[in-house]
């Protein structure tokens, strides 16, 4: 069941960078990947660091602390021990507002219902669903 919050405005996301937020007492990494916005837990599997603080570079984020990877469109951890994936939250762009649906599954568990990477002033059809 979607269930989409209002998370930040489109301006508090600096394109290549995270911002970390706080909703309903989650923990949300949010990124602006070359203006598209992706949502993951903030939190690093491996060493607890914040994603939100970590280096972005295309679709891929670094964690500060031991450095894994993970793919920010879906949470896929790409560094030893693989599979230690993190909880990525679908995205919704609304002029300057984004969003995020804190009432789907992850990615990793349903990537072909997740659409994630929505440009500014995209705005999602959720009648078509």
């Amino acid at each position: 069941m979607e269930r989409f919050v209002n998370a930040a405005k489109v301006d508090e996301v600096t394109r290549g960078t995270g911002k970390l937020v706080f909703i309903e007492g989650l923990s949300i990494a949010l990124f602006n990947s070359d203006g598209a916005f992706y949502g993951l837990e903030n939190r690093c599997p491996l060493d607890g660091a914040s994603l939100s603080d970590g280096f972005l570079a295309g679709s891929l984020v670094e964690c500060t602390g031991d450095k894994a990877r993970f793919f920010v469109p879906t949470g896929e951890c790409l560094s030893p021990p693989e599979g230690e994936h993190l909880r990525s939250y679908r995205v919704r762009v609304d002029k300057e507002d984004i969003y995020v649906d804190l009432g789907q599954r992850s990615a990793s568990e349903s990537e072909d219902e997740i659409e994630t990477g929505l440009q500014p002033g995209a705005v999602m059809d959720l009648a078509a669903q």
